[in-house]
């Protein structure tokens, strides 16, 4: 009988070293499914940055509240007017500090700045 004890456990184990190498490949993939997406988000910013220079003068407010984008822009993107509409809704929510960051966005917040750039896009963010 403890033959096939031992038999069992080497084919659990098999199976869950198998499971443990599979969970290791998906997160290299997410991470450089993470990496594209940042990248892509970076030229995003500075297509925005082009089209609309005031953007970088809103960074630069004291407080720093989200403006609509101008309707010169939306007629340049139509696609941008969903992104006026999240805009409006975040101008209307009530208590804007009231609310808790889960360690999921932390973890992609640590793993967004330790992102090397591609060289264009960390040019065209520091000009």
């Amino acid at each position: 009988m403890p033959a096939i004890d031992r038999e069992a456990l080497e084919k659990e184990y098999r199976k869950l070293t198998a499971r443990n190498d599979d969970i290791i490949r998906q997160e290299a993939t997410s991470k450089k499914e993470y990496a594209t997406f940042s990248r892509k988000e970076t030229s995003i910013i500075t297509l925005l940055q082009s089209l609309e220079p005031t953007l970088q003068d809103m960074h630069e407010l004291k407080n720093n509240e989200p403006r609509l984008i101008s309707e010169e822009t939306i007629a340049k993107v139509p696609g941008l007017s969903w992104y006026n509409e999240q805009i409006k809704l975040v101008q209307e929510s009530g208590d804007k500090d009231d609310f808790d960051v889960p360690p999921e966005l932390r973890e992609s917040y640590e793993l967004f700045k330790g992102l090397a750039l591609l060289p264009k896009d960390g040019k065209s963010l520091s000009e």
